[in-house]
């Protein structure tokens, strides 16, 4: 049983996600096939709708939307970091990277809310692990018994196990987070380098 429920949600899951890349990959010739027509362009509406293609193939690229300035300054981001620093790691900080008026990204320390959360994350991650192991002691215990017990604590067992990776997983965004703005900090002497002007790139 519990098989077959796996099966129906990975299988609606695997076709949500097929439904929402062919949405996107509609949307992207809709928009080219805009700019393809130079009949129909308007200046300023072509500026706007190269800006959310360039847009969208950096989310295809990086999984992260963000557009000009943002994006600039997510690059330069990137650059001044290590090479330990992936771009998977700042799509998981994206929630916590701020832009303040120089277009510079940074990356705030956490606040309390923030820690406690982390906290009670790993707590919850910790205890249901522990239930996990509980149950796994305790079927070895009841080796005996039949198969509705057997296959119940596997289901509870599995159920904890996932409850708890679930948990763990919360924590992700925040980790990398920390992760950037310790790397920023090291190397305060620039810990925030701008996003390029295009203007002056342009020249």
């Amino acid at each position: 049983m519990l098989i077959m429920l796996w099966f129906v949600v990975n299988r609606n899951l695997l076709q949500l996600l097929k439904l929402q890349d062919e949405k996107e990959k509609k949307k992207l010739e809709a928009i080219e096939s805009y700019l393809s027509d130079a009949s129909n362009i308007d200046t300023e509406c072509k500026e706007v709708f190269v800006d959310i293609r360039t847009s969208r193939y950096f989310k295809s690229a990086t999984g992260i939307y963000a557009e000009n300035k943002q994006r600039d300054a997510l690059i330069a981001l990137h650059n001044s970091l290590s090479s330990d620093i992936s771009w998977t790691t700042i799509r998981r900080a994206n929630p916590h990277i701020d832009f303040d008026s120089q277009n510079k990204a940074k990356v705030s320390e956490p606040t309390t809310s923030q820690k406690l959360g982390k906290f009670y994350n790993n707590m919850i991650g910790w205890l249901f692990l522990f239930f996990a192991a509980l149950v796994f002691l305790i079927m070895i215990a009841t080796a005996e018994t039949g198969i509705i017990q057997f296959l119940l604590g596997m289901g509870m067992m599995v159920g904890c196990v996932g409850i708890s990776l679930f948990s763990f997983a919360q924590n992700f965004p925040l980790a990398s987070a920390e992760r950037i703005r310790k790397e920023l900090l090291l190397g305060s002497e620039k810990p925030y380098l701008p996003a390029p002007d295009n203007e002056k790139v342009a020249e």
